[in-house]
């Protein structure tokens, strides 16, 4: 992901999946997934995963 900027906070990425749900609206319990997947795949501060990353 060239040019990828990683989020300054989960409370930023939280913000702009909110916006994203607004200009494409879709079932309710395809968002429950989405957050669902991303609460079991998180880790702890300090983990392997790397920052979170905000592509185009």
């Amino acid at each position: 992901m060239a040019g990828a900027v990683p989020y300054r906070s989960a409370e930023d990425l939280v913000a702009d999946l909110g916006r994203l749900a607004a200009l494409f609206p879709c079932p309710p319990d395809a968002w429950e997934r989405l957050i669902r997947h991303a609460g079991e795949n998180a880790t702890d501060s300090g983990g392997n995963s790397g920052p979170v990353r905000q592509s185009a």
